[in-house]
């Protein structure tokens, strides 16, 4: 039998990037897996992986002032808000 090495990280086809403009060093990249991961520009190290949609992740932006990340997933219907000062926090919009 093949054995296959646990991945770690962000899975899926990658579908979309925002770089946050505040200065911060983050960028954002959502998945078809329905995943966004977080990560630090200087040596693209994931900061956080962030979950809660059921489709895959179409739109990722970061607000102005860099606090606020919204994901968008196609065929889901909803918004989320993160907090990424807190990510493990999120406020859902939509239904």
């Amino acid at each position: 039998p093949s054995r296959r090495r646990a991945r770690e990280g962000q899975r899926g086809i990658l579908s979309t990037i925002a770089v946050d403009g505040s200065g911060s060093g983050l960028y954002a990249v959502g998945s078809y897996a329905g995943s966004t991961g977080v990560y630090a520009e200087a040596g693209g190290e994931l900061v956080c992986l962030l979950g809660g949609h059921t489709a895959g992740v179409t739109h990722v932006a970061f607000s102005a002032d860099g606090r606020t990340l919204v994901t968008g997933a196609r065929q889901d219907g909803r918004l989320l808000c993160w907090d990424v000062r807190h990510t493990a926090r999120a406020d859902r919009a939509g239904g």
